[in-house]
């Protein structure tokens, strides 16, 4: 961390029609951003690991501390980093993980429905 302007993390809950159910997403807006102003930003999405969750980018990767740096470096343009969760299924997740005929039947549908989510 240094001494820069910082930018903000948001946490969302939102119903995703894919699921039928609540699913979160995590979003980093650069420092002095507003959703008023009439400012194009570019967007990146940021696909965590699977089993990981929407906070992995931020917590242990410091995403949003390299694009503060970054930013009050120009080295990059100040975009909005968007960190859904990729794993719509999670509840499953044990459930069906260890087995071999369930596990990756589980798989597939998971990514379908993150698919349709995004």
């Amino acid at each position: 961390m240094t001494d820069v302007t910082h930018g903000t993390l948001h946490d969302h809950i939102y119903h995703s029609s894919a699921t039928n159910g609540p699913n979160s997403v995590r979003i980093y807006t650069p420092p002095n951003y507003n959703p008023r102003d009439k400012k194009q930003y570019p967007v990146l999405f940021l696909l965590h690991g699977f089993g990981e969750k929407v906070s992995f980018w931020s917590d242990f990767g410091k995403i949003n501390l390299i694009a503060d740096n970054l930013i009050d470096q120009d080295k990059i343009m100040a975009p909005i980093i968007v960190m859904p969760n990729g794993d719509p299924l999670e509840a499953e997740y044990y459930k069906f993980f260890g087995s071999k005929t369930d596990g990756p039947a589980w798989m597939k549908k998971n990514m379908d429905l993150f698919e349709k989510d995004l």
